[in-house]
């Protein structure tokens, strides 16, 4: 009986402690992101700045900006590393253009 109080009052604390983000992979408007804010309570977004064949994502900093713009809370990135590519360079890329 006191298991089930535990695993029911764990997943209570894990609902009301959990957000709910996006992940992205292109560009979206403004009036897009407002929208999922607003109406899917959305507040983090994760937004591809690194493709797998090597280059940055042209898109990435634009979405960092007007994901803060809409009032997300949480914003990051994500890479998709080349297996071919120094992945130190990839990353410094990557970096480049987002804080740029």
């Amino acid at each position: 009986m006191h298991k089930s109080r535990f695993v029911l009052l764990f997943f209570l604390i894990s609902v009301a402690l959990s957000s709910f983000g996006i992940d992205m992979s292109t560009l979206t408007s403004i009036e897009s992101l407002n929208c999922l804010r607003t109406n899917y309570s959305t507040n983090f977004l994760a937004m591809r700045a690194y493709r797998s064949y090597g280059a940055v994502d042209p898109n990435a900093k634009a979405m960092i900006s007007l994901a803060r713009k809409a009032g997300i809370d949480f914003v990051d990135v994500y890479m998709f590393p080349c297996p071919t590519k120094d992945p130190e360079t990839q990353v410094d890329e990557m970096l480049a253009e987002i804080a740029g």
